[in-house]
């Protein structure tokens, strides 16, 4: 009979099966990361829009909300800029005068 505690000496404790590893089991559920519905590919499939489904109309005041929202945005790197131009100008002028 083989004496174990030899064995265990050698191996310092470990063990010499390596543990198997656990499978990692994916569920699909469907779920679609990217369309791949691509131009130009065989699997293409042209879908036509629902022609029931109409696109949501904005009323005027959203329509005038969003404009102004909009502008309300951009106003600040207009006046920068034409501040900063304006600055230039002056001291450009200023100074070949």
């Amino acid at each position: 009979m083989k004496d174990n505690t030899q064995d265990t000496a050698k191996n310092n404790g470990k063990n010499t099966k390596k543990a198997k590893k656990e499978k990692i089991v994916y569920i699909d559920d469907h779920h679609t990361v990217a369309n791949m519905n691509v131009e130009g590919m065989p699997w293409h499939t042209k879908s036509d829009p629902d022609p029931k489904k109409q696109p949501d109309r904005l009323s005027f005041k959203e329509k005038l909300a969003l404009t102004l929202g909009a502008y309300r945005a951009y106003l600040p790197i207009v006046l920068g800029i034409g501040f900063s131009l304006l600055f230039v100008y002056l001291l450009l002028k200023l100074m070949w005068s």
